[in-house]
């Protein structure tokens, strides 16, 4: 387990769970994240994952704990993403009243992956812990010519598989940025992706990209 550049979704370093020898013994690899969440109602676990190869173990996990380790409970199984990056946002308010577990200041989040040879683990880079995001709907009239390089609280994202919703200089009618809807893999797969503003208050409004969620 190590922080390198071999595998990183965004940047230049992202987080690398794999076995350093390439022999017939299986080896355990995990980062432990400690956080205090206490008084905590609105978390989401929120990152980017890739599988590297190898074969399926059901070590291979990400799992957590209220009891300094003494116990685990697996949230996500990381044999479920994909060999391309992908994104996973886990409702962990959700999954910890499911699982009877109370947010304190000693909660444990661990990435988990057994393997016997280098390079076939699993690559996680970009991870948050965060409330929901609030949207916050947009004034009429309303004009946006993103410009700014990034969409406001008043856009929501959805896409699926790999479609791909992002502000770019790419392909601008005028200015330097534009919105982008597309797909970033090259393959058979058809994915949606759309981005709507608000114009009216919601209730509840998420304005996460799912891919997997659990």
């Amino acid at each position: 387990m190590l922080v390198t550049d071999t595998y990183p979704y965004s940047g230049t370093y992202g987080l690398l769970l794999d076995d350093y020898r390439e022999d017939s013994t299986d080896s355990l690899a995990a980062a432990i994240l400690s956080i205090d969440l206490s008084g905590q109602s609105d978390v989401v676990l929120d990152f980017w994952g890739r599988e590297l190869g190898g074969y399926i173990d059901p070590e291979d996990a990400v799992l957590v704990s209220d009891d300094d380790g003494a116990t685990w409970h697996e949230i996500f199984n990381l044999n479920d993403l994909p060999s391309w990056y992908r994104r996973v946002i886990i409702d962990l308010d959700q999954k910890a009243d499911d699982l009877g577990l109370t947010f304190n200041d000693h909660f444990l989040i661990k990435f988990q992956s057994l393997d016997d040879d280098p390079f076939e683990g699993f690559a996680i880079d970009e991870l948050r812990l965060r409330p929901t995001p609030v949207v916050t709907p947009a004034g009429f009239p309303y004009h946006n010519g993103f410009e700014s390089g990034t969409l406001g609280d008043e856009w929501q994202i959805e896409f699926t598989n790999e479609g791909r919703v992002l502000v770019t200089d790419t392909h601008p009618y005028s200015g330097t940025y534009g919105l982008l809807l597309d797909d970033y893999r090259d393959d058979s797969t058809d994915s949606l992706r759309r981005r709507h503003p608000l114009h009216r208050p919601l209730r509840s409004v998420r304005r996460d990209a799912r891919l997997l969620v659990a």
